[in-house]
């Protein structure tokens, strides 16, 4: 509810999220990966409870039956290989269980999560020092929650141990009069019992935990919606800057346009409404337009052909053709070819009769 007391009523945007993700504030359960570490544990003792008692007796045996030569001098360092050798059979006998807690745990936090990497959490906040903030945290909602939640956890795991040991206390005596092996594979057992049920439970709560996070994640996340505009408005852009680049992008278009018109073969006009420069030369297959435009702009591209002695052909209904199925840089559609070839076909004469005329005036 507090995020709808400040006015953070609209869900978090993909970003929003995505920016949290960054700095490693995500939603998950400790409970859960501990839960889940604890099951795999007993699951791997189960199938390899024997391999593992054997060497932590072997450990025991090192450990408790030290025979120490009479030839070593006399001092603490005579033992120290014996008890290295010991501890490297305790570090093989619980190797197994280091690898399944580690894998465990990559595999619990990657399900909840995915792969998050990043090192934010471990940038130091002196915000965190503040004794008024903290004052607030330690008697806020979730602080409470958490609280009664931890203590119900240990009421629920007495719960279930005190039962387990109570009838087993007498047994637990006896062992220190059992062999080792026999004591380990006994002790191992009892563990393992208690440990499943505990297991089970504690998982049962983790469900819930995790479902209580993600709703604190969500709730903490949440926007207001002026936050959501301005998100909006900084990813897309301020609007007004959008427009000045977009018309500058149409200006520069526009000019490299107009640059292309005098190497047009003919502009057809309709007359001054639309104007279509088309260029063509023989290794061509069609001709292609390289300039277009209407009303205003048609005018200018008229007037540069004229300006440049392009001609220019007034044919309407051609002229609105070019314009409403060419872009700049097509090549004209197959059902325009014919009339768009004679138009070519009268320039070009004309260019070549007025070649003659300016000849025949020279050598006269």
């Amino acid at each position: 509810m507090a995020a709808e007391d400040e006015g953070k009523t609209e869900d978090a945007t993909p970003h929003q999220r995505q920016k949290a993700r960054g700095e490693g504030d995500v939603a998950k359960s400790q409970d859960l990966g501990a839960a889940t570490i604890l099951f795999f544990g007993m699951v791997m003792l189960s199938f390899l409870g024997d391999w593992i008692n054997e060497y932590l007796a072997a450990a025991m045996y090192r450990f408790i039956a030290i025979e120490i030569p009479d030839s070593l001098p006399p001092d603490g360092k005579a033992i120290v290989p014996y008890l290295l050798h010991g501890l490297y059979y305790i570090f093989y006998a619980v190797l197994p269980f280091i690898l399944v807690v580690f894998v465990v745990a990559i595999a619990v936090n990657v399900y909840q999560v995915g792969l998050v990497i990043t090192f934010k959490p471990l940038t130091p906040d002196f915000t965190k020092l503040n004794p008024v903030n903290g004052l607030k945290q330690l008697f806020s909602m979730q602080k409470i929650v958490m609280l009664l939640m931890n203590l119900g956890k240990v009421i629920v795991i007495l719960g279930i141990s005190y039962p387990v040991i109570a009838s087993n206390f007498g047994d637990t005596v006896v062992l220190m009069d059992m062999l080792i092996r026999p004591a380990m594979h006994y002790a191992t057992s009892e563990i393992w019992s208690l440990a499943i049920k505990i297991a089970s439970v504690l998982f049962v709560l983790a469900i819930f935990d995790l479902m209580y996070k993600k709703h604190k994640h969500n709730d903490k996340l949440k926007m207001s919606k002026e936050d959501v505009k301005d998100e909006r408005r900084n990813m897309e852009g301020d609007p007004k800057v959008k427009q000045k680049r977009f018309e500058k992008m149409v200006e520069m278009a526009r000019q490299r346009m107009m640059q292309e018109i005098p190497e047009a073969e003919v502009v057809v006009r309709n007359p001054t409404h639309y104007a279509i420069a088309l260029k063509f030369k023989p290794e061509m297959h069609a001709p292609e337009v390289v300039a277009k435009g209407k009303n205003k702009i048609a005018e200018k591209i008229i007037e540069l052909a004229k300006e440049a002695g392009v001609p220019t052909w007034q044919e309407p209904w051609l002229a609105r053709e070019l314009y409403k199925s060419c872009e700049i840089g097509d090549t004209i559609p197959p059902e325009l070819f014919q009339a768009v070839a004679d138009i070519l076909a009268h320039v070009m004469d004309k260019d070549k009769r007025a070649g003659y005329k300016n000849r025949a005036s020279g050598a006269a």
